[in-house]
């Protein structure tokens, strides 16, 4: 059977074969799929068309660069052209040689794909004889393709022996072929693998001067994008080749240059007209020329389109300004309102801050005091109980004298004890009266010093105020005097309340010393009812006199701690009385000096008449601010005086608890 192959392609497996490849596809399968298996002395003969293959692929190689080098000619000669330099030239490149340029930039594009391929189908040739000859190394046999490949061997070999013939290379046959050239078997196969070598060095360079041929593509593509803008598609004029109705970069440009020298005439000659018509107002004669001149030299529509923009372009700059002047009212406005409200926050977070720690402190030192009096309380409550524990044992062992019932005797005790204490309070009211009538002999001398103290300054003020508007210099001093009296009067009523603060912290500390001594005698008297238990005998009692001593017991400890109440407020009522009857003292004694002070530095001022207004502004000035620092400090004075009558109520509240 014969069959037939076209000389541009062969087909085989469903696999397109290059025209330059046939002789290898032939080849190949004609020895390796016919001949194989088979002895030794056959690898001479595949090894003599594998040098013939390599020849083959070498030439085509050859090819290969010269096209290579061609196509880099070709970029060589478009980057060295005077219109790919730089672009800021003062003549750019025209239309047709941009279209010169995008054709070859294609024609260039189109080779190198073909390149492409013709490289890839390469590779995979070279892969496939260099996995054989690996093969034919180790000694393996080659297992492969399919009965048609086999079916064709034999036309394949005579078509590549006369292949060879053509070329003038020699080849030996089957029968020239010696099973003992293993030396020359050896050789041939070195010297194929340097070929070999060879050939993927020379396709390595042919990749490497294919990505260079890339880059170059790539730098032609950027510079027609400058060239053309970057709004124009460069594969879209490729494949339309830019001729229905397409304008280049540079016609556009020349188009809009001739437009700006039209419209740039047309500007000088309505300038030249208005200033010839502001100019020119004698006579009717002269503006009826420069008009006709006008209409002459300049188009009447362009005049009035000219005039519309102008006239749109007036109105919208005043709109704008009056717009810019209402922004800039609005942010002074803005401006000034964010000012003040941060003022205002920043005055109320200071007050609130300031709140927020006269709360914290008042907190902590009402749960403080709340602790404190807590504690005071379950150490009172357990001191009587254990008292009165200790009371009961010793009304159980106390011995009675012979003669006397025990009745008798804890009534004779109890009277004694309370005629003891009534004189004692007896006493202590007596005392307390007196003290009173001298508290309040002070205090009415307190009041008449004050009012004496103050009809002297109402008079001086009054004295004063009909000068005022003669010599305010004077009115401000007398102001002054007066807020620094009172100043004084406060920090006197500070220092005082500072003091009773004080007071009460110490009878705190006295109630506590009080208890441990409490807490002593309760020590005492367990220790006494011990040894007592110990040296009197018993003695037996009846139930009644047993329930009569318990309840003469209980009286007779209410009482005792009635008593010892009664000497505790009384030492404390004492205390406090003296301390304020000094305090009164100083009060009055420092209100007398200041008011001698006062009456001695300013003395009542006559009467001017007639007197001009003081030029000493700097005095004034001095003097308002003065005044301001004391109502400042009048202001810090009453909050203190607050804050410390805050405290002295809650003290009283605690006393009150206390007792």
């Amino acid at each position: 059977t014969t069959h037939h192959f076209s000389p541009h392609t062969h087909t085989h497996s469903n696999y397109r074969i290059p025209h330059f490849l046939s002789f290898f596809y032939f080849a190949n399968h004609s020895f390796f799929f016919h001949y194989f298996p088979a002895t030794q002395g056959t690898t001479f003969v595949q090894m003599s068309d594998l040098e013939q293959i390599n020849q083959v692929l070498l030439e085509e190689l050859e090819k290969r660069d010269e096209e290579i080098s061609k196509l880099q000619k070709d970029i060589n000669s478009l980057l060295d052209s005077p219109s790919m330099g730089q672009e800021s030239s003062s003549s750019a490149l025209s239309d047709k040689d941009a279209m010169k340029l995008v054709k070859k930039n294609r024609n260039l594009i189109v080779k190198l794909n073909k390149a492409k391929g013709q490289i890839v189908q390469l590779e995979m040739n070279l892969k496939m004889e260099q996995e054989k000859m690996l093969k034919m190394k180790e000694g393996k046999k080659v297992v492969g393709g399919n009965l048609a490949t086999r079916h064709y061997g034999a036309k394949s070999t005579a078509r590549g022996a006369a292949i060879k013939k053509k070329d003038g290379t020699t080849g030996s046959s089957l029968s020239d072929v010696s099973p003992g050239d293993g030396q020359s078997l050896e050789q041939s196969l070195q010297e194929q693998t340097k070929k070999f070598e060879k050939s993927l060095l020379r396709i390595n360079e042919l990749r490497e001067s294919n990505q260079k041929l890339r880059l170059e593509a790539k730098k032609m593509k950027n510079l027609l994008q400058k060239e053309l803008g970057e709004n124009v598609d460069i594969d879209q004029l490729l494949n339309d080749g830019g001729t229905e109705g397409w304008r280049g970069r540079q016609q556009e440009v020349f188009l809009l240059k001739s437009r700006v020298k039209q419209y740039q005439g047309q500007l000088v000659l309505l300038k030249k007209r208005l200033q010839d018509a502001n100019s020119a107002d004698d006579t009717e004669s002269e503006l009826d020329d420069s008009a006709s001149v006008a209409a002459s030299t300049v188009d009447p529509k362009q005049m009035q389109t000219i005039r519309q923009l102008s006239d749109a372009r007036r109105q919208e700059i005043t709109d704008l300004q009056e717009q810019l002047k209402k922004a800039e009212e609005n942010r002074e406005k803005w401006k000034r309102n964010t000012e003040a409200a941060k003022a205002r926050c920043n005055i109320l977070e200071r007050e609130i801050s300031s709140q927020n720690m006269k709360t914290s402190r008042i907190i902590k030192k009402t749960e403080n005091d709340d602790k404190y009096i807590g504690a005071l309380k379950a150490e009172l409550d357990k001191l009587r109980g254990k008292l009165r524990e200790s009371n009961k044992k010793l009304s159980n062992t106390r011995t009675i004298k012979p003669g006397e019932t025990l009745s008798s005797t804890l009534t004779t005790l109890h009277n004694q004890e309370v005629d003891e204490l009534q004189r004692q309070v007896a006493d202590m009211e007596h005392e307390l009266a007196q003290k009173e009538e001298t508290i309040q002999s002070l205090k009415q001398q307190l009041r008449r010093a004050t009012e004496e103290g103050v009809s002297i300054q109402h008079a001086s003020l009054t004295s004063s105020l009909s000068t005022m508007d003669q010599n305010p210099k004077n009115a401000a001093e007398l102001r002054i005097t007066v807020l620094e009296l009172e100043l004084e009067k406060n920090r006197d009523l500070e220092q005082f309340y500072h003091q009773q603060l004080k007071d009460y912290e110490l009878r705190e500390q006295e109630a506590g010393e009080e208890i441990q001594s409490l807490k002593h005698k309760v020590k005492g008297l367990e220790h006494a009812l011990s040894k007592a238990k110990v040296k009197s005998p018993t003695t037996e009692s009846t139930p009644t006199d047993e329930q009569d001593m318990q309840k003469l017991a209980d009286n007779l400890y209410l009482v005792m701690d009635e008593n010892n109440v009664l000497k505790q407020t009384i030492k404390s009522l004492r205390a406090t009385k003296e301390r304020e009857l000094k305090i009164y003292k100083d009060l009055l004694l420092k209100q007398k000096s200041h008011i001698d002070t006062f009456a001695e530095t300013n003395p009542r001022p006559a009467v001017v008449q007639g007197g001009g207004e003081s030029d000493d502004s700097s005095a004034q000035d001095e003097l308002q601010q003065k005044n301001e620092l004391l109502t400042k400090q009048l202001k810090e004075m009453k909050n203190r005086y607050t804050a410390v009558s805050i405290q002295l109520q809650n003290a009283q509240n605690q006393l009150k608890n206390l007792q």
